[in-house]
């Protein structure tokens, strides 16, 4: 019990300080800033389409007007915060490398699985006050523009957001473990994300060729089909679009599923952080 209660402690104490040194930067509230701009402009933006072409937006709530605000709701808010979330996970543990702190946090009664489970947690904790406050802020908007909302579908897709968070998190922490430095991180990052978009982008021209399986068009595009396939699931944003299509369809049991999904993601990949830093050690 003594062993367990310390190892909490230290998951705690990491935790909270990857949590005060997020806030202490600039760089939280410049994203705080984009999203709050970002939210005021489309608000604003629909209240007068609303107002101008007398369209169900402002005093009714069609299933396209919801589905049009969760949208702008996943797009100024998580999307953002996907962006600035992954660069600070993929970054997180290859700083501490470079400046040699990780070597002195291991001298102390840390492990690996402490230290990994510290910095998920202090990240987690980061974006739920991050998705708080752009909550409140985006569905005061709604009323300050007179915008009706439904409050639930917001509500499924902040929760939902969580748990793709989760994924950024994890499969940053796990880049983070493969690096050595902050500029490494970052190529890594920056490479995984050029590939998978170039993979999508000629994916999605080789659809509009015509197949012929014996060309070398329709041999490329069976390729790339099949890489498509394997991209899904180490695609956080797989499991999202899976989640999104649920609320769409108001399918609970496909919801869960897809926040399920995204649990083992995470497990997964917070285990291979955690194998990567005792294979290679902390000083690599």
């Amino acid at each position: 019990m003594n062993l367990n209660a310390n190892m909490l402690n230290v998951i705690k104490v990491i935790g909270k300080k990857d949590f005060t040194e997020t806030f202490k930067s600039f760089g939280v509230y410049i994203m705080l800033g984009i999203i709050f701009l970002i939210s005021f402009i489309g608000l604003y933006s629909l209240s007068e389409v609303g107002k101008g072409e007398n369209v169900n937006i402002l005093f009714g709530m069609s299933a396209e007007t919801s589905a049009l605000i969760n949208s702008l709701f996943m797009f100024a808010v998580v999307f953002v915060s996907f962006l600035y979330i992954g660069i600070s996970s993929v970054t997180t543990i290859a700083k501490e490398k470079q400046e040699r702190t990780i070597e002195l946090l291991f001298y102390a009664p840390v492990d690996e699985f402490s230290f990994i489970a510290g910095k998920f947690f202090g990240k987690i904790s980061t974006y739920l006050l991050i998705l708080l406050l752009s909550a409140l802020f985006f569905i005061l908007l709604c009323f300050a523009f007179s915008i009706q909302i439904n409050i639930t579908g917001i509500l499924k897709v902040a929760v939902l957001s969580v748990f793709l968070i989760s994924c950024v998190i994890a499969g940053g922490l796990f880049l983070s473990a493969l690096s050595s430095n902050v500029t490494t991180s970052i190529f890594v990052l920056i490479g995984v994300t050029i590939f998978l978009t170039v993979i999508q982008i000629i994916g999605g021209v080789l659809n509009f060729l015509p197949l012929d399986p014996t060309s070398l068009t329709g041999i490329l595009k069976d390729g790339i089909s099949k890489i498509l396939a394997l991209i899904q699931y180490i695609s956080p944003f797989s499991y999202y679009d899976i989640g999104a299509g649920a609320i769409g369809k108001n399918d609970n049991t496909q919801l869960f599923l897809s926040m399920l999904y995204s649990v083992a993601y995470s497990l997964i990949f917070l285990m291979l952080s955690i194998i990567v830093l005792m294979k290679k050690g902390v000083k690599q």
